[in-house]
Order: C-alpha cells, then structure tokens, then sequence
C-alpha cells in the first residue's frame, strides 16, 4: 500500500476515533464539533446549531435544544409533497422487478398479455412445455422494452453526471439546497450557514431529540 494512502487512512481513523470515544456531542469540544460537522457528521451538525443558539439568544442547552426542535419541524413542514417522486420511483421499481417474472416465464401472464397487448402468434404447445421455452417465446416482445428502458436510465445516468460537473443540482441537491434556504429565512438571526447545514443534514429527518446527555434531558 503507498505511503501516502496510510498517512491519509491513519488520519482519518485519528480524526473520527477522537470523538466516537466520546459518548454525547455535548462533550465535544467547540474545534471538535465544527470539524465533525464539516464532515458531515449529523449529530455534530446539529449540535453546532444548538451551540450558536445558546449564543445568539444567552440561553442554556435546554431552551436551545427546544428551539432547534421547533427549527426541525418548521424543516420538515412540507416535506411529504418533495417524496412523491422517491416514493413514485420506489414503488414502480418494487413492482416491476418482480412484475417482470411472469410476464417473461409464466404461461398463463404471457399468454394474456400478448392476447391484449401483444397480439403475436403463439407457439404450439410442444414449443411452450418449461418455463424456459416460455420465455424464450416472450423475449421477442420483452427484450426490445427492456433494452430500450435500461439504455434510457444509461443515458439518465450519464445526463446526471455531466450536470453535477457543470454545477447543476439534480433533484435531491436542488429539494435540499431549497428547504435549507427556506429554514434560514425563518431563522435569520443565526448563522446562516449553520442554519443551512443542518437544514441539508435534517431534511430527510425531521424527528424531535430530546438531549445529547442524560445530564441534559433531566
């Protein structure tokens, strides 16, 4: 292994293990908290904002976990609306993976299908006997849908691609870098920037947390 990739693992294992060791973000330092959360940690994140909160207004880590509360619901007010392509997309996915079995190996599916949609010439029985002469005979009409879809989400793909290289937002990016812009206008008095971190952190969250301690939700 080059030299130069272990330096880089060993710094990485340095980085994360000197805060995993540590049981609640509370007990992060402030230098801690901030390079954890620039790396994407969620908690940090969150804790960063809870931090500038206590900040802002002079309150102690109880109001200020209340407020970031109220923050996180106000974040995900609306939020359902912005999941029906994921869920639109999950489900379609879910049903033709498995929808495509049948239509491609069982007698009686394809053998409607092809009578409403279809239309072809059916083989002679001797030519339909296994599961594999079925879809040898189903293939005609299935292969050229097939092909073609998987060519399309090919080309999605590579479309995608060269948009993030020209700094374009696929959808995920642009629902994200959206809401967390709302959040900020809502809560303009704190740092804008952490406001919108963890509004891109807490997006797809949006549940309450009560404390990072058990010192801090007594």
């Amino acid at each position: 292994m080059p030299v130069g990739r272990i330096n880089k693992v060993e710094v990485s294992w340095v980085f994360f293990s000197s805060f995993l060791i540590l049981c609640f973000c509370s007990e992060y330092s402030a230098d801690l908290v901030v390079k954890a959360a620039l790396h994407g940690h969620a908690s940090s994140v969150r804790e960063r904002l809870i931090r500038e909160v206590m900040s802002v207004k002079h309150i102690n880590y109880q109001r200020a976990n209340a407020i970031v509360n109220d923050m996180s619901h106000a974040n995900s007010s609306g939020l359902p609306k912005f999941k029906v392509p994921f869920h639109a997309g999950a489900t379609l996915g879910f049903v033709a993976c498995w929808a495509s079995l049948p239509l491609v190996f069982d007698y009686s599916t394809a053998l409607w299908f092809n009578t409403a949609f279809v239309t072809t010439e059916v083989p002679p029985a001797e030519d339909l006997e296994t599961w594999l002469e079925v879809g040898a005979w189903t293939w005609n009409w299935n292969e050229p849908f097939m092909g073609t879809l998987m060519f399309q989400f090919l080309a999605l793909e590579f479309m995608r691609n060269q948009a993030i290289n020209v700094g374009l937002k696929p959808y995920t990016e642009w629902v994200q870098s959206r809401r967390a812009t709302r959040l900020a206008d809502l809560f303009p008095c704190y740092s804008r920037t952490i406001v919108r971190d963890f509004a891109k952190s807490n997006a797809q969250f949006g549940e309450d947390y009560t404390g990072t301690s058990k010192e801090e939700i007594q």
